[in-house]
């Protein structure tokens, strides 16, 4: 994401507990795919409950990836 972002390639980028706005691609075109439905998100944590899932990207639908494509 950060090299296409340096060489001004177009991105999708997929965002669980990491938050878009710190990390995202910078002054290029992009798409964020991010839950809308975890209010705990951006926790910025290894995982949920202490595990190394995070249920805000795994449950992101797959329609909404292939829609930002």
């Amino acid at each position: 994401m950060h090299i296409a972002a340096a060489m001004g390639t177009p991105a999708l980028a997929l965002f669980g507990p990491s938050s878009e706005i710190a990390w995202g691609p910078w002054r290029v075109a992009q798409r964020i795919v991010a839950s809308s439905t975890h209010s705990c998100r951006p926790c910025g944590l290894d995982g949920c409950g202490g595990g190394k899932v995070s249920e805000c990207l795994t449950t992101l639908p797959v329609e909404r990836v292939h829609a930002a494509l």
